[in-house]
């Protein structure tokens, strides 16, 4: 088992970036804060979740306030599990938690699940996705889930988004796996997926593609954007004001960890600069929390910048 040990949640507030602008991140405080944590780290609904005791039996899902102080731990339990992987987690505004995985009993047999974690010690909701397999997943503001995930049988044209209930009840389903390039760009742990500002964003690098749906249930935009090459995507947020931004890191030695905002008018994506080498881990409003290796909260302010650039 792996933790990181005095990692630093960065939080940088970001102004609306308008058409041909670019953001300049600045540091403007600093304070102390200690984390431990394992795997599938995400800034989700205020809190910082994170897994511990991934690939076995009974993992335990821990969050952490925004001054570092834990806020309570989760267990995930699934009966005849031997292992038990998490693959996505979310928290909503009302501290209902979700997850999604995959389960192993002793025989060596899988099956993907979507759990429902009520806040206060309520009983967990175990629901079996059979075919489906959910990689990354949102918990909207009526507690409702948004799932991603790829089908295991050769069904390509149902949508590998699927919305569930409160109840597990799946209500909704958009995007057919047939419109992607490859299932493995569906099945990437680097994808993003992200509730804020009444959408749910989700990126894949491997696909170059951004699509978005609305507190509706329906797509409100599908975007090409370039494929990134010779880099791994390592966390990603979405803004209140619906900004997207993501971090990633090169493949080769030495590894440069990079920044990116998406310019959802062309689909660019624009390498920042922030004053610290960061990787995401989602937004708190209009701000980005990250992380670094060093210690101390940081709080970095985003001033505009006037591109020469003329809009066309």
């Amino acid at each position: 088992m792996v933790s990181i040990k005095m990692s630093i949640v960065l939080l940088f507030s970001v102004s609306q970036l308008p058409v041909g602008r670019a953001a300049i991140l600045t540091s403007s405080s600093r304070a102390a804060v200690n984390f431990e944590f394992t795997a599938v780290p995400r800034w989700s609904a205020g809190m910082l979740i994170a897994v511990d005791y991934q690939a076995t039996g009974a993992p335990l899902i821990r969050l952490f306030g925004r001054d570092g102080h834990e806020g309570g731990n989760l267990p995930l339990l699934i009966p005849q599990a031997q292992t038990i992987v998490v693959r996505g987690i979310a928290r909503g505004d009302s501290g209902l938690v979700a997850a999604c995985g995959r389960a192993i009993d002793k025989d060596g047999r899988q099956s993907a699940f979507l759990a429902l974690l009520p806040p206060n010690g309520g009983a967990e909701k175990l629901i079996a996705l059979n075919e489906y397999y959910a990689e990354s997943l949102a918990v909207v503001s009526d507690d409702t889930v948004w799932t991603q995930g790829y089908f295991t049988s050769n069904d390509n044209r149902s949508g590998v988004f699927r919305h569930f209930d409160q109840a597990g009840l799946l209500i909704g389903s958009l995007v057919p796996e047939s419109t992607f390039a490859s299932k493995l760009h569906l099945a990437d742990p680097g994808n993003g997926m992200a509730w804020s500002g009444g959408r749910v964003g989700w990126y894949s690098p491997g696909e170059g593609r951004y699509i978005e749906i609305s507190s509706e249930g329906k797509l409100s935009a599908d975007l090409k954007t370039p494929v990134i090459q010779g880099e791994k995507m390592t966390g990603f947020a979405l803004t209140e004001d619906g900004q997207v931004f993501l971090s990633t890191q090169t493949n080769s030695h030495p590894i440069h960890p990079v920044l990116y905002s998406l310019d959802k008018e062309s689909g660019e994506l624009r390498k920042e600069a922030p004053p610290e080498p960061i990787r995401l881990y989602g937004a708190d409003g209009n701000s980005v929390v990250g992380v670094t290796h060093t210690a101390g909260l940081q709080f970095l302010t985003v001033q505009k910048q006037v591109s020469t650039k003329a809009r066309p």
